[in-house]
């Protein structure tokens, strides 16, 4: 059976029809039509909506991306700001720490080198009494004494005998005699000088009387102790650590932990001019002295020696400068060493010089 095309049935079909069920089915055609051209602007508009959201999506995706990157970015520049700023930290405290470090091993050196270090003595102008034993000090050189350790006076009033603590009392009522050094005594000197007296006097009334004597000769023992105490400490005190600004005020410098062997005898090494009426005396340093004694003794007629006078005390072995002499005069000259558990060195060698 042959086939007949759809167009051709459907004019077939509608021929058949009448007038009003065409224009009906021409309506329903119209309509359809419309239908279809409504839907296909909708799908139209839908598919503008589709694209527009497509596109807004990918802007978004975008910002997202865009935002991500600028994200990222801004961490890397805080890692390394952060970096940065640890690394000029760690640059500024590993200096900081090693100039702490280096100034506590300084301190800690130099506490380690307190006692090894030797101290300049303190610069005194001389006592002006005739009485009391005139100081000069010098700047220690090498091979001189090193005088770091506190300087005392030897506490052996107790063990004195009562004619040894007169002579004791009376070296220190003439050293401390208008000694700038000590210009003010916490103990006035006359009362020194009365409890001495007292002293020789109950000394004298013992010889004759008995029990009653012998007490207060103890008893004036012992006061004499207690002033000459007093005065120790003043020393002491005010010595400012100079051996021999302490043994310019009498009394006699203790013997340190180190020092309890006698010390040898130094020897003059050289006598030369200084200034006008001066010597410049150069003697062997002796190991552990505190400082050296000097006496001079004018050679009277036949080379006799008169009688000898202080010369001074001195730090310097090698520079012993001392003045107050005649020019023309010919001088003997011996020296000391002061310290070690006797106190003093024997004298040295006596050694004749002229005066310029």
């Amino acid at each position: 059976m042959p086939q007949i095309p759809w167009s051709e049935t459907l004019i077939k079909l509608l021929k058949e029809l009448s007038f009003q069920q065409r224009s009906i089915f021409t309506m329903v055609f119209a309509a359809s039509t419309m239908v279809f051209a409504v839907v296909t602007r909708v799908f139209a508009i839908l598919t503008m909506v589709s694209v527009v959201s497509t596109m807004v999506f990918i802007v978004l995706t975008t910002v997202f991306v865009t935002s991500t990157t600028v994200f990222v970015a801004l961490t890397m520049v805080f890692i390394i700001s952060t970096t940065v700023f640890v690394t000029s930290t760690t640059v500024f405290v590993v200096p900081t720490m090693v100039v702490v470090f280096s100034t506590l091993l300084s301190q800690k050196r130099n506490l380690f080198r307190a006692d090894l270090k030797p101290v300049s003595p303190l610069r005194r102008k001389p006592p002006a009494s005739t009485g009391g034993l005139r100081v000069t000090t010098n700047q220690s050189s090498k091979g001189d004494i090193t005088m770091s350790q506190r300087f005392r006076i030897a506490d052996r009033l107790k063990s004195q005998s009562a004619e040894q603590l007169v002579i004791m009392a009376g070296a220190v009522i003439a050293g401390l005699t208008n000694n700038p050094a000590f210009p003010a005594p916490t103990v006035d000197l006359k009362a020194v000088q009365s409890a001495t007296d007292d002293l020789n006097a109950a000394l004298a009334a013992q010889a004759h009387g008995g029990a009653a004597a012998t007490a207060e000769k103890n008893n004036k023992h012992e006061a004499l102790i207690v002033l000459l105490r007093k005065l120790k400490h003043y020393v002491e005190d005010n010595c400012g650590n100079d051996p021999a600004v302490l043994l310019s005020s009498g009394f006699q410098s203790a013997a340190t932990t180190r020092n309890r062997s006698p010390l040898a005898n130094p020897s003059i090494l050289a006598i030369d001019f200084g200034n006008s009426a001066e010597l410049a005396v150069k003697v062997s340093p002796i190991a552990r002295a505190k400082c050296y004694e000097v006496r001079t003794a004018a050679m009277g007629p036949g080379n006799v020696p008169g009688s000898w006078q202080a010369g001074g005390l001195f730090t310097a072995a090698r520079s012993m400068k001392v003045s107050g002499l005649v020019p023309g005069t010919t001088y003997v000259l011996q020296v000391r060493a002061v310290g070690g558990s006797t106190g003093y060195s024997d004298w040295s060698n006596p050694v004749s010089h002229m005066c310029a």
